[in-house]
């Protein structure tokens, strides 16, 4: 484990480490943080509940906590992590929210997991061999504004079915990537989860954000569904 800009990380995830060696956690959180915040009515709620699948670091509870602090909103999150390893981190990472950790996996089975990127301790997906997690299906009861962040693995369409009779029958607002090459390896389409999302009366909006003058790397699309 090391830290970088009080960012523990592991010692592997070298592609975080460089990222985190820039400026870039610094110059987007606000960026980050407005697409949950400008797709939300700050009178209507008091309480802000974040169901966070794939929390890696823990980079989006802290971005989004520290924009509930402004705004006086009560911070509550759920955050979901398959790797052991990344957990020891994230736990230093969010000492200090109001945060639930589970070491588990978003599905409807236990899987073996393996990193799916050479030198990237950050990105795990489902493998034969490697380290089994268990899985757990949530169903937390969520106060106030309902936020729920995705993975940008191949997995998000499958976790949004999970959801169809529980959080998706709720007032709640999505953030998912839907990488295409991702979503390709359970022969789906982005098109595909955005017509199931349509389907479920949500409506959406996509955010390209760019950071290539930071790092090549920096380069994120997300998808942000709502209902009314």
């Amino acid at each position: 484990m090391t830290q970088e800009k009080n960012i523990y990380i592991n010692d592997g995830d070298f592609i975080i480490q460089k990222m985190l060696s820039t400026n870039w956690f610094e110059d987007t959180k606000k960026q980050y943080s407005d697409i949950i915040f400008e797709n939300i009515k700050l009178h209507e709620h008091d309480d802000l509940t974040l169901l966070d699948i794939g929390s890696h670091l823990g980079l989006w509870a802290i971005r989004i906590s520290e924009r509930c602090k402004i705004f006086d909103i009560n911070f509550k999150g759920y955050l979901y992590e398959p790797s052991s390893k990344n957990v020891e981190c994230l736990r230093k990472n969010v000492e200090n929210l109001n945060v639930e950790i589970f070491n588990n996996v978003v599905g409807s089975k236990d899987v073996y997991m393996s990193p799916s990127e050479n030198q990237n301790m950050g990105s795990f997906d489902i493998s034969e061999e490697g380290v089994k997690v268990k899985h757990k299906i949530p169903n937390h009861k969520m106060r106030g504004f309902k936020i729920i962040i995705l993975p940008c693995m191949s997995s998000d369409f499958n976790i949004l079915k999970l959801f169809e009779k529980t959080y998706l029958t709720q007032k709640v607002l999505i953030v998912a990537q839907l990488i295409e090459k991702n979503l390709m390896k359970n022969n789906q389409t982005r098109k595909q989860v955005i017509d199931f999302m349509i389907r479920k009366k949500f409506k959406y909006k996509k955010y390209d954000l760019n950071f290539k003058h930071l790092d090549s790397h920096l380069e994120h699309t997300f998808f942000v569904f709502y209902n009314e």
